[in-house]
Protein backbone atom coordinates (compact mmCIF):
# COMPACT_ATOMS: atom_id res chain seq x y z
CA UNK A 1 0.00 0.00 0.00
CA UNK A 2 1.50 3.21 -0.99
CA UNK A 3 1.68 5.51 2.12
CA UNK A 4 -0.53 8.89 1.29
CA UNK A 5 1.48 11.15 2.22
CA UNK A 6 4.17 10.07 -0.50
CA UNK A 7 3.64 11.31 -4.18
CA UNK A 8 3.17 7.60 -6.29
CA UNK A 9 6.12 6.96 -8.46
CA UNK A 10 6.33 6.41 -11.98
CA UNK A 11 9.00 5.15 -13.61
CA UNK A 12 9.08 6.72 -17.69
CA UNK A 13 10.04 3.97 -19.71
CA UNK A 14 10.30 5.67 -23.39
CA UNK A 15 13.10 6.32 -26.09
CA UNK A 16 11.39 9.24 -27.83
CA UNK A 17 12.89 12.30 -25.46
CA UNK A 18 10.28 14.63 -26.66
CA UNK A 19 7.12 11.89 -25.75
CA UNK A 20 9.24 11.28 -22.05
CA UNK A 21 9.55 15.13 -21.79
CA UNK A 22 5.82 15.71 -22.47
CA UNK A 23 5.18 12.75 -19.84
CA UNK A 24 7.59 14.06 -17.29
CA UNK A 25 5.99 16.99 -17.26
CA UNK A 26 2.44 15.47 -17.40
CA UNK A 27 2.99 13.98 -14.24
CA UNK A 28 5.05 15.84 -12.21
CA UNK A 29 2.38 18.53 -12.63
CA UNK A 30 -0.12 16.39 -10.80
CA UNK A 31 1.72 15.42 -8.33
CA UNK A 32 3.61 12.38 -9.56
CA UNK A 33 7.14 11.33 -8.68
CA UNK A 34 9.06 10.25 -12.27
CA UNK A 35 12.15 8.30 -13.21
CA UNK A 36 12.95 8.00 -16.59
CA UNK A 37 14.39 5.28 -18.43
CA UNK A 38 15.47 5.62 -21.99
CA UNK A 39 16.33 1.97 -23.01
CA UNK A 40 15.30 -1.56 -21.24
CA UNK A 41 18.73 -1.35 -19.88
CA UNK A 42 18.49 1.91 -17.84
CA UNK A 43 14.74 0.68 -16.66
CA UNK A 44 15.61 -2.65 -15.05
CA UNK A 45 18.62 -0.59 -13.23
CA UNK A 46 16.09 1.74 -12.19
CA UNK A 47 14.09 -0.78 -10.66
CA UNK A 48 17.37 -2.20 -8.97
CA UNK A 49 17.95 1.73 -7.61
CA UNK A 50 14.98 2.13 -6.21
CA UNK A 51 14.32 1.18 -2.36
CA UNK A 52 10.30 0.53 -3.20
CA UNK A 53 8.89 -0.51 -6.03
CA UNK A 54 7.39 2.13 -8.87
CA UNK A 55 3.74 2.63 -8.35
CA UNK A 56 2.95 2.31 -12.37
CA UNK A 57 5.54 1.29 -14.87
CA UNK A 58 4.55 3.61 -18.21
CA UNK A 59 6.30 1.15 -21.17
CA UNK A 60 6.62 2.25 -24.64
CA UNK A 61 6.76 -0.86 -26.64
CA UNK A 62 7.68 0.49 -29.61
CA UNK A 63 11.55 1.12 -28.10
CA UNK A 64 13.84 1.64 -30.57
CA UNK A 65 15.87 -1.71 -31.35
CA UNK A 66 13.59 -3.70 -28.76
CA UNK A 67 10.56 -5.28 -27.99
CA UNK A 68 9.30 -3.31 -25.01
CA UNK A 69 6.69 -6.26 -24.68
CA UNK A 70 9.67 -8.35 -24.11
CA UNK A 71 10.42 -6.18 -20.43
CA UNK A 72 6.88 -6.68 -18.93
CA UNK A 73 7.76 -10.21 -17.53
CA UNK A 74 10.54 -9.49 -15.93
CA UNK A 75 9.23 -6.10 -14.57
CA UNK A 76 6.32 -9.14 -13.18
CA UNK A 77 8.57 -11.11 -12.05
CA UNK A 78 11.06 -7.94 -10.25
CA UNK A 79 8.10 -6.09 -9.29
CA UNK A 80 4.85 -8.04 -8.98
CA UNK A 81 3.12 -5.27 -7.41
CA UNK A 82 4.01 -2.28 -9.90
CA UNK A 83 1.05 -1.89 -12.21
CA UNK A 84 2.05 -1.57 -15.78
CA UNK A 85 0.35 0.90 -18.34
CA UNK A 86 2.08 0.36 -22.22
CA UNK A 87 1.81 3.12 -24.64
CA UNK A 88 1.68 1.73 -28.32
CA UNK A 89 0.61 2.92 -31.55
CA UNK A 90 -1.40 -0.43 -32.25
CA UNK A 91 -4.18 -2.41 -30.79
CA UNK A 92 -2.31 -4.53 -27.73
CA UNK A 93 -4.81 -7.26 -26.33
CA UNK A 94 -2.61 -9.86 -25.56
CA UNK A 95 -0.32 -8.83 -23.00
CA UNK A 96 0.37 -8.87 -19.22
CA UNK A 97 -0.79 -5.32 -18.70
CA UNK A 98 -2.62 -3.39 -16.28
CA UNK A 99 -3.93 -0.92 -19.14
CA UNK A 100 -2.65 0.80 -22.54
CA UNK A 101 -2.18 4.17 -23.60
CA UNK A 102 -2.75 4.67 -27.07
CA UNK A 103 -0.18 7.20 -29.02
CA UNK A 104 -0.48 10.09 -29.94
CA UNK A 105 -2.07 10.94 -26.33
CA UNK A 106 -3.17 14.14 -24.27
CA UNK A 107 -1.45 15.17 -21.09
CA UNK A 108 -5.45 14.19 -19.86
CA UNK A 109 -5.43 10.99 -21.38
CA UNK A 110 -2.20 10.55 -19.73
CA UNK A 111 -3.41 11.48 -16.31
CA UNK A 112 -6.59 9.69 -16.72
CA UNK A 113 -4.95 6.57 -17.77
CA UNK A 114 -2.67 6.50 -14.92
CA UNK A 115 -5.18 7.06 -12.58
CA UNK A 116 -7.36 4.35 -14.14
CA UNK A 117 -4.64 1.65 -12.93
CA UNK A 118 -4.06 3.27 -9.88
CA UNK A 119 -7.40 2.68 -8.20
CA UNK A 120 -8.30 -0.73 -6.29
CA UNK A 121 -9.61 -3.65 -8.62
CA UNK A 122 -13.78 -3.11 -8.36
CA UNK A 123 -14.69 -6.98 -6.56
Amino acid sequence: MTDPMLPQTVLVVEDEPMIRMIARVGLTGAGYAITEAANSVESLAALLRTAKPFDVILLDLGLAGEDGAALIPEFRTRTPSTRILVVSGAPQDDLDTDGVLGKPFTRVQLLEAVARVLRPPQN
